[in-house]
C-alpha cells in the first residue's frame, strides 16, 4: 500500500579503481572479511566513501575505504555523479582475481541532487 510513497532506490556497481596500487590493503580487508571469494562487507563503520576535494589529481577524487584503510577510487568517469547521490548506502564485494586482490562497490541510493550551475 502507498508504493508511490517510498523513495525510489537506485544502484551503482562499479570496481573500484587503482587497485593496483592498492594490494597491501585489499588483502587485508579480504582476509579480515573471513577470507573468501565475494564476500560483502557493508557496515557504515567497515565502508566509506569520502570526497578528496584536496587531491593533486582530481579534485572530485572519492577514495573508497574498507576497515579504515584506502583501498581504491570511485572511477573518475563516474565521481561527479556518485557526489550528487541523496542517501547512499555503500557496500563492497571482495574478491581475489588474476592474481589480485579486487574490490567491487554497490552504491544503493534514492536519485540524484540537481547540479550546481
Amino acid at each position: 500500500m502507498f508504493n508511490w510513497l517510498k523513495p525510489k532506490t537506485e544502484m551503482y556497481i562499479e570496481q573500484l579503481a587503482s587497485f593496483d596500487y592498492s594490494q597491501l590493503e585489499l588483502e587485508y580487508a579480504y582476509k579480515k572479511s573471513g577470507g573468501k571469494n565475494n564476500t560483502i562487507i557493508s557496515e557504515k563503520e567497515m565502508v566509506k566513501m569520502v570526497f578528496e576535494n584536496d587531491n593533486p589529481h582530481d579534485s572530485n577524487a572519492i577514495a573508497v575505504y574498507a576497515y579504515n584503510l584506502k583501498v581504491g577510487y570511485i572511477p573518475s568517469s563516474d565521481t561527479r555523479m556518485v557526489r550528487r547521490m541523496i542517501r547512499p548506502v555503500v557496500s563492497l564485494r571482495l574478491y581475489y582475481y588474476n592474481e589480485k586482490y579486487r574490490a567491487e562497490i554497490t552504491i544503493e541510493y534514492n536519485g540524484l541532487k540537481k547540479e550546481k550551475k
